[in-house]
């Protein structure tokens, strides 16, 4: 496995398997925000999200398919909208994505 696949790997294992996560108590979600795949791209994921944030829009859920998937998880990892599409078009980010082919 190249190297630059682990820092991919590592942020997503910090989201998903983080305790803070497991130890969350279940309730029901009242918003969600589905967003499809389908030769979206990262970038335009983020904007929806953060377009919906900015209209007053906070989802307790939020569920991507394909390249959605990776704007939802820079997301949920960089809050700062700003901070988070600047790393999608960095050259840290991009060499991250061609590591996993």
């Amino acid at each position: 496995m190249k190297k630059t696949v682990w820092p991919f790997l590592c942020l997503s294992l910090a989201i998903f398997a983080s305790p803070i996560a497991q130890a969350a108590p279940a309730r029901p979600f009242k918003r969600a925000l589905i967003i499809g795949g389908g030769g979206i791209s990262p970038g335009v994921a983020l904007g929806i999200i953060e377009g919906a944030r900015a209209a007053g829009y906070e989802p307790d859920l939020i569920i991507a398919t394909c390249g959605a998937s990776l704007g939802a998880t820079v997301s949920q990892a960089i809050p700062d909208g700003d901070q988070a599409l600047a790393y999608l078009k960095s050259a840290t980010y991009q060499q991250n994505l061609l590591g996993l082919s």
